[in-house]
């Protein structure tokens, strides 16, 4: 009887292990950006203050395979100006691409002196993100505060990925 349920053990381990050797050998490996000389904001997330208007936002990447992003974003306001977002780009290999559904997102898009917004912005492609996030990559932010423009070129180092 022992000899049958060590049998059953090991063979039920050998399923396990070949298992999981199945499931890491199917997965994309990945590849991420992250912003270039901000601050760890923890959770790869990571934060810079530009003339009283900080900015956080997550890691740009995902699975090679995925045709999509949707990095987070949150905006602080710490000016007694209101402060619009007009663009958002991202530059990767020398190409711009600009977000989905940007107009549709006003809502978030104007910040009240002393407030904070956030979204998730969106990137679709007709191909896998290892073929888009190619060096240089940088992001675009062009501001409104109060009635001065600002353009922010954020410039995105290799975090993880080939």
């Amino acid at each position: 009887m022992h000899s049958n349920q060590n049998q059953s053990l090991a063979i039920a381990r050998t399923l396990i292990l070949v298992g999981v050797i199945s499931l890491l050998a199917g997965c994309d490996p990945g590849i991420g950006y992250r912003p270039k000389d901000w601050a760890d904001a923890g959770g790869f997330r990571w934060a810079k203050t530009f003339e009283k208007v900080e900015i956080e936002m997550s890691e740009i990447g995902g699975l090679i395979g995925n045709q999509s992003l949707s990095p987070q974003i949150t905006i602080r306001n710490h000016t007694e100006s209101v402060v619009l977002v007009e663009s958002l780009t991202l530059r990767a290999n020398s190409i711009d691409y600009e977000t989905e559904n940007f107009d549709a997102w006003r809502g978030w898009r104007s910040i009240p002196a002393g407030g904070t917004s956030s979204t998730t912005l969106f990137w679709k492609f007709n191909e896998p993100i290892f073929k888009i996030l190619k060096d240089p990559v940088e992001l675009s932010v062009g501001l409104k505060i109060g009635q001065e423009q600002r353009a922010l070129s954020i410039r995105m180092t290799k975090s993880f990925g080939r």
